[in-house]
């Protein structure tokens, strides 16, 4: 059985993830984009720190537009 302070130490580890993931979700709200596999995905791409760019593709047609700055 794991100790409490292990228990602890794995949610704690959790939180920027979980931030980023608020923060994120409401800047992306306010463009008007609420899809939750978009913010999950571009929420685990920027905690991997990969450096890749970031590309998504919800499966609709149409012409790829950016995100207002």
């Amino acid at each position: 059985m794991p100790s409490l302070n292990t228990l602890l130490e794995k949610q704690v580890q959790k939180v920027p993830g979980q931030l980023l993931r608020r923060l994120l979700e409401k800047k992306l709200r306010e463009q008007g984009i609420e899809e939750k596999a978009f913010l999950d995905s571009l929420t685990q791409h920027i905690l991997t720190q990969s450096g890749e760019t970031f590309y998504w593709n919800n499966g609709e047609e149409g012409p790829i537009t950016n995100l207002r700055a």
